[in-house]
């Protein structure tokens, strides 16, 4: 593709000052000319094809502060920081899986605690295809729910605030489904990272010294890192699934994203072809059933594994009572620039008065940053001006900065200064029009400028370069904490979900704890406190609400004290599992059961066999009349909770009356061979007790063979 350049000359001095847009990586129009199918199978690359010589020039190691008893220097090593395996099934989603895996990793390593984030609220939350009308469709990537994303998608993700959920309040599930607007829970912060980089965007080769140096130190420091790789089943070494992709003949796109958790440098002292023994420890998403547990060694020798590295770190547990973003979504690399380039957002207040805790900006390689606040809005005059943090960087990411004592009662404005160094080019996150994956985004006007000498402003909603306008909004975050005019407050820092067990914490601020009191309301506003126990621990600034077992849904949670109160929500998920799988199935909205010949199971069997937490349970036959537990189940009849109905299944009772007998066989035969003799869909599903999805003559052999000889379906 051409490059199309916009050229503004400043006379000073003899510097020359440019914006040029970056020309799209050939991995990047590759990817482009896929079909919508093909990209389901690949890696989404960042767009900028001048990153790789970037990197090149940038590609000496930072410095880590080593984790006491761990060093790169060391043959083999592995992450003590690792959540569980996961499995992402055939959905296209490793990017949320790898991510999300990463910033796990990091909060065990800062001793935050083992969490379980939903890689469902994260699909839902970034990509406008996952929506429900009630939740809105714009503001998010114009993609596809399940097709393959790249790992700004998940940087949008913790950086917008946009409310994680834990696993068992959203289950990842092997189905494509909306989220709805009671589940979008903007500025709850579980955990997220402050800090986000990709580095090593090279040609593809087989890993540098360096770059071994530079990802070992990362795993020691972070838990993990986030990666990608081109994975066929074909280049396995041998049954230990050891993995080595020699060149990229068959593409120049990785197609699945993985999490590096380890090394070892002798993993491959088996193979006389490669010059290199050592090989990444991988961490997968296809569950624990494949290869090792879940696990693999790929090759240093790779083509793929060291490039588009990206370490998501310094994670935090603290919550913001307000996030306010420049830009709906974390963009692309797509604006390269020389010398010294700005770029402001200004921000509106949501309350009177409130407090800058903590500003996010988007960093390149190449440069030093200067972060300013101007509580005036003026862009012209540097004297308004608040110096938050300066510093450099060598790779593209977002990089954080907590703020104290900066009270802002009016709008504000953010300024970011680069000085790239001398005969070098550079570029950060900014989302532009460019690409079909913003199609609904909302590229505000007269909010978002850039400048090269912080005299003459241009605004960013229409940047012309040569025949082409494009429009851009800078990634800039800013987190505040509303102030009370009176300076007597109590706020909600954060709310975490474990086990079934809320815990919440709390500030506060003159404020004595005798004068709070607590009051939980369920979503149409009644008062439910009696359905809880709460138990403050003031000592560390914690309140624990655990429920009675059967009531869940979502709740607000309410602290009043001095005549004020202060509220956020919460979830309590109801829980039906089964204790024996060979007996009940569980799937959905159906509940499959397994009886042995001749015998009559009641409600109360069943519910024996069920593992209930959160919600009580209720039976109904198949007229859907509510009947005693003592009645017997027949397919067709239910078990009801407080939020679900289940649709109960026995596996062979076609005729629906509980038992299972030659009549069963009869109509199964009849329906295979004359079909349609069994329309309704529970009573297909009774029939099909080979459990392949259709009902054949095999269904009618199993049937006859348990009515003859019993045992079990």
């Amino acid at each position: 593709m051409k490059k199309i350049l916009f050229v503004i000359l400043l006379f000073s001095f003899t510097n020359v000052f440019a914006l040029e847009m970056c020309s799209p990586s050939e991995e990047f129009n590759e990817y482009m000319n896929l079909s919508e199918d093909e990209k389901y199978e690949y890696v989404k690359p960042l767009y900028c094809d001048e990153l790789k010589s970037i990197n090149e020039l940038s590609s000496v190691p930072y410095k880590f502060n080593n984790t006491i008893g761990a060093s790169a220097s060391d043959s083999s090593y592995t992450s003590p920081y690792v959540t569980s395996i996961k499995n992402q099934y055939s959905l296209g989603t490793c990017w949320a899986f790898s991510s999300i895996s990463a910033v796990e990793s990091n909060a065990l390593k800062k001793g935050l605690g083992n969490f379980d984030l939903s890689e469902s609220h994260m699909i839902y939350s970034t990509i406008s295809a996952a929506y429900s009308d009630e939740a809105g469709k714009y503001g998010k990537y114009n993609v596809s729910s399940f097709t393959g994303g790249k790992v700004t998608y998940a940087a949008s993700y913790f950086f917008n605030n946009y409310g994680q959920l834990t696993e068992s309040e959203m289950p990842y599930k092997n189905e494509e489904k909306k989220i709805t607007l009671s589940q979008y829970k903007t500025g709850r912060n579980i955990i997220s990272p402050r800090s986000f980089e990709v580095t090593n965007i090279n040609e593809y080769s087989v890993c540098s010294k360096d770059e071994i140096s530079d990802i070992k130190n990362r795993i020691i420091n972070y838990g993990a890192v986030q990666g990608s790789m081109y994975y066929d089943e074909n280049l396995f070494l041998d049954s230990n699934m050891n993995y080595y992709l020699s060149d990229t003949s068959d593409s120049s796109l990785p197609n699945h994203g993985i999490s590096i958790v380890g090394w070892d440098d002798n993993a491959f002292s088996g193979y006389s072809k490669l010059s290199n023994k050592g090989g990444w420890l991988v961490k997968n998403s296809w569950g624990t059933s494949w290869s090792s547990d879940g696990y693999f060694y790929i090759s240093y020798e790779d083509n793929f594994i060291c490039k588009n590295i990206s370490s998501f770190y310094d994670v935090s547990t603290t919550s913001y009572d307000n996030t306010y973003t420049s830009a709906d979504m974390v963009g692309d690399t797509i604006i390269m620039f020389n010398n010294t380039f700005y770029m402001s957002s200004k921000f509106s207040l949501k309350t009177d008065n409130e407090n800058i805790k903590r500003v996010s900006y988007p960093v390149g390689p190449n440069m030093t940053y200067y972060v300013y606040l101007s509580k005036s809005n003026n862009l012209t005059s540097q004297s308004d001006w608040v110096l938050l943090t300066h510093g450099s960087s060598k790779n593209v990411g977002i990089k954080s900065i907590d703020i104290s004592n900066s009270k802002v009662s009016d709008d504000f404005t953010i300024i970011v200064k680069y000085v790239v160094s001398s005969g070098n080019k550079s570029s950060v996150f900014t989302m532009c029009n460019t690409e079909d994956d913003t199609k609904y985004m909302n590229i505000s006007s007269n909010t978002n400028y850039y400048s090269f000498n912080s005299t003459k402003w241009n605004d960013m909603n229409n940047v012309t370069l040569g025949s082409t306008s494009i429009a851009c909004e800078p990634n800039l975050f800013v987190y505040t904490d509303s102030v009370n005019s009176n300076n007597t407050y109590v706020k909600i820092d954060n709310v975490i979900n474990v086990n079934d067990v809320v815990s919440v914490s709390i500030s506060l601020n003159n404020v004595s704890t005798s004068s709070l009191s607590y009051k939980i309301k369920d979503t149409s506003n009644k008062d439910v406190t009696s359905s809880f126990t709460i138990i403050p621990n003031y000592s560390k600034k914690t309140i624990s609400i655990k429920g009675n077992g059967s009531i869940s849904g979502s709740f607000n949670f309410i602290i009043e004290y001095n005549n004020s109160s202060v509220k956020t929500t919460f979830d309590i998920s109801e829980i039906v599992t089964s204790k024996d799988n060979s007996f009940v199935r569980i799937d959905g909205n159906y509940m499959y059961v397994s009886i042995p010949l001749n015998y009559n199971l009641t409600f109360s069997d069943l519910i024996s066999k069920l593992t209930i937490k959160n919600t009580s349970v209720s039976s109904y036959n198949s007229s859907n009349t509510s009947v005693s537990n003592s009645s017997s189940v027949t397919t067709a009849s239910k078990l009801k909770t407080n939020n679900k109905s289940y649709n109960i299944v026995i596996l062979g009772d076609v005729t629906g009356n509980g038992k299972i007998s030659a009549s069963d066989v009869m109509k199964v035969a009849t329906h295979v061979i004359r079909g349609n003799v069994i329309s309704e869909s529970i009573y297909l599903k009774a029939s099909d007790v080979t459990k392949d999805g259709k009902v054949t003559l095999a269904d009618v052999m199993k049937l006859a063979t348990f009515v003859i000889k019993g045992g079990r379906l």
